[in-house]
């Protein structure tokens, strides 16, 4: 041994070509790899297309990945120790805030301070905030961009970590499939499968290149094969699956998140509050969201959020979300309302069931809440409540409300708009004809805002429009944009979202400010509780929305425009103008499908909607179970693949001792007794021996595969040492052998979870743990 010794330490020492090798320049390892990092970072932040509005959003993304892998990057190229990388780069990014929204706070601009820490702070939760209180596509205001840019840097790091530092690359998966799931929970028809191969395909190319760089150049040509065909197997499974989870999973496919809920209520968790409605109303089964009692005479509709800004393609909670402030500070004055106007005291109890919302349920306008668990606050706009890390479920809560009463001659009497809710008369520059058209003719006789509100409400009740869940999704116009809107006013077959949203746009073209109620109607009374109060259930069935119309001194007041559903308010009842038969230039459709009954569990529509979602639950799990399965296989099949492979080119003398003995050290590996890093090859050999009590035919064969690899690796030149085909039948026995020496599920271990195929560093620290 020390004559081999003597014999190998002669030899020039091979050029280090790893992750950690000291080459300069942009050919150098971390280079490369960062350059693979930069393309996952941007493909990874074009998935978030549609959550958010604009496209400020992405290229602060984009920047701030780049900024932080270049650092990195430039950092080891300097000379940095790999232990202190990581700590330079942090420092870099804290900096970076600082400068960018520490507001001049920090020491230099770049070194924070205690006030730094604090604005970093209320950025922080304004951001969680307004995650919980927006809509998609979200404006990117300060405090969203402030998570979007530490979101990216912390991604971007951790990248860095996981890929260089600690030599990893596979484990970046994780923090691509955390990004990939922001749009498959907000957005409503889940995220693209193609951003799904994008990704991917970028992933791939990140640990190709890790491979490349680990091998250097002494792959040999007999492993190169196996290697190309084990990348090009892994990318087309890797897209198959892809494509199959943006297709079908639930929670990607058009659903989002409410899709994949069955068996509750997930309601408007930053996605478009219409959209969870439009879901949620045709789920086949009603889910009982929650229970109330009330002093109110006829039950309340229970207001989750309002919609106040439209943006021509859907309409979005837009009140500011800096300005919310702690419920324990009470909720605030009615907006709007005079002290003149007839007000009623409500008191009622509601209690949760099956709903998940970052928003309560309460009449409006409440005055007072109370019995609640967690952080919540209030919107002083409108008056409702929200929380960003408390929820809905399972709350059981006190609330105080006012029944506003107005005068049909008060509201034809009130004064003019005020400047405060000005934001509420905008309407899209190009909003189709149609709808001011329509809303003209609506109200070619009314004097006045009020009477005018009062036809637009007649007019979408009269027997012209027809209420259905299904025509909107059959015939492609659900939703809740001027477009939309437009050609509902054609089809004239909707649902609530349709009605509410038409008239609160009509509205707005009239001079009248209007914004869209989203919550619950009153729901169904299920008998007597103490005099003077009854108790009622309300289910999925009962979500609904309503516009709510402003007159000073009055403020903010519902209309129910919904043809077949909710009920009209008093003060429209005895001022009703009757609209035009029909004010539009066109017809209905020659065969209009039938009403849809208020009661849209019926027997028939159960057996129509049935069977199909169950098919499709049926057809989900089976894939799951498809994609669940491919993956579990997939180490297993890779390492069979590369060993059928070597056997075969020892086999046809393609290749020769090399190879022999890497299957042998990769099968060791595999049942968790592999090589050390300072093993010799006779020194391996001999604990071989040991551990499978080898047979004298078996250690005769694993002597002669030794014999071979010390004679190509420390010999003098030959042509010829040892048949090939000799070597793979040696291999086969010697394999055989080891396996023998372990149980059965150390052998199931090394068949479905292969140690082979992961990196020595790896690999080494499994083995240390187990």
């Amino acid at each position: 041994m020390v004559s081999v010794t003597v014999a190998g330490a002669g030899r020039p020492a091979p050029e280090r070509t790893g992750v950690g090798a000291p080459r300069a320049g942009w050919s150098a390892p971390h280079w490369r790899l960062g350059g693979m990092l930069a393309l996952l970072v941007s493909v990874q932040a074009l998935s978030l297309a549609g959550v958010l509005a604009g496209a400020t959003w992405w290229v602060l993304m984009i920047g701030v990945g780049w900024g932080v892998l270049g650092c990195a990057a430039a950092a080891r190229s300097l000379g940095a120790p790999r232990a202190a990388v990581p700590a330079i780069t942090v420092g870099a990014i804290v900096a970076g805030m600082t400068a960018a929204f520490g507001a001049g706070t920090g020491v230099f601009g770049i070194v924070p301070t205690p006030a730094s820490l604090g604005v970093f702070s209320r950025l922080f939760v304004g951001g969680l905030e307004s995650i919980a209180v927006q809509s998609v596509p979200a404006e990117p205001v300060e405090a969203l961009l402030f998570l979007i840019v530490g979101g990216a840097a912390l991604c971007a790091f951790a990248f860095d970590v996981l890929a260089v530092t600690l030599r990893m690359p596979a484990l970046c998966g994780i923090p691509v499939l955390f990004v990939i799931g922001i749009p498959a929970i907000f957005l409503p028809d889940g995220v693209s499968p193609w951003s799904l191969v994008y990704c991917m395909v970028a992933y791939l190319l990140l640990l190709r290149m890790d491979v490349v760089i680990r091998r250097g150049g002494f792959q040999s040509h007999a492993s190169a094969g196996p290697s190309r065909l084990r990348g090009v197997m892994m990318a087309a499974i890797a897209i198959v699956v892809a494509l199959v989870i943006g297709l079908t999973a639930p929670g990607f496919s058009a659903g989002g998140a409410v899709g994949a809920n069955s068996g509750g209520i997930q309601f408007a968790y930053g996605v478009n509050p219409l959209i969870d409605l439009g879901k949620d109303l045709r789920r086949p089964k009603a889910v009982t969201a929650l229970t109330y009692t009330t002093t109110t005479t006829g039950g309340e509709y229970l207001k989750l959020t309002t919609l106040d800004r439209f943006t021509g393609k859907t309409w979005i909670h837009g009140a500011t979300s800096h300005r919310s402030r702690p419920l324990s500070q009470g909720l605030g004055p009615v907006p709007g309302l005079a002290p003149g106007t007839k007000t009623t005291t409500a008191r009622t109890v509601v209690s949760i069931g099956a709903m998940q919302s970052p928003w309560l349920p309460v009449p409006y306008p409440a005055t007072q809440v109370s019995g609640l668990t967690g952080n919540w606050f209030v919107a002083p706009e409108d008056l409702t409540v929200n929380s960003v890390n408390s929820a809905a479920h399972g709350q059981q809560y006190r609330v105080t409300s006012l029944k506003v009463a107005p005068t049909p001659g008060q509201l034809r009497a009130a004064g003019p708009v005020p400047p405060s809710v000005s934001d509420d008369l905008e309407v899209p520059r190009n909003m189709p004809r149609i709808i001011l058209d329509t809303a003209a003719k609506v109200t070619a006789d009314a004097d006045d805002h009020f009477q005018q509100a009062v036809a637009l409400q007649a007019y979408f009740r009269s027997a012209l429009f027809q209420y259905s869940l299904d025509a909107p999704v059959r015939d492609g116009y659900d939703g809740d944009s001027a477009d939309v809107i437009a050609t509902f006013l054609k089809v004239r077959r909707g649902y609530c979202v349709h009605f509410a949203a038409a008239m609160a746009l009509m509205a707005r073209s009239l001079g009248i400010p209007a914004r869209i109620a989203v919550g619950y109607l009153p729901g169904s009374t299920t008998g007597s509780s103490p005099p003077a109060e009854a108790d009622y259930t309300v289910s999925s069935d009962d979500l609904h929305s309503w516009p709510e119309l402003y007159f000073p001194g009055a403020g903010w007041i519902p209309f129910e425009p919904t043809a077949s559903r909710g009920v009209l308010p008093d003060y429209t009842l005895t001022d009703v103008t009757t609209a035009p038969a029909d004010v539009t230039e066109q017809t209905p459709s020659a065969a209009p499908a039938p009403a849809v009954p208020k009661d849209k569990n019926s027997a028939a529509e159960t057996l129509a909607s049935g069977p199909g979602d169950s098919g499709r639950v049926g057809l989900q799990i089976t894939l799951w179970v498809f994609i669940a399965l491919s993956l579990g296989l997939l180490p297993a099949i890779s390492r069979q693949t590369i060993r059928r492979r070597r056997l075969r080119q020892l086999s046809d003398g393609v290749s020769g001792s090399v190879v022999a003995w890497r299957e042998i050290t990769d099968t060791a590996r595999d049942l968790r007794f592999g090589p050390g890093p300072a093993e010799t090859p006779r020194a391996f050999s001999e604990r071989l021996r040991q551990r499978a009590s080898m047979t004298e035919s078996e250690s005769s064969a694993l002597a002669r595969i030794l014999h071979a690899v010390e004679l190509d690796r420390y010999g003098p030149p030959r042509r010829i040492r040892n048949p090939a085909a000799a070597l793979a039948k040696d291999t086969t026995v010697v394999a055989a052998a080891l396996h023998r020496a372990v149980d059965r599920p150390s052998r199931l271990a090394a068949f479905f979870a292969p140690l082979s195929l992961m990196p020595t560093s790896t690999q080494r620290t499994l083995r240390t743990l187990t």
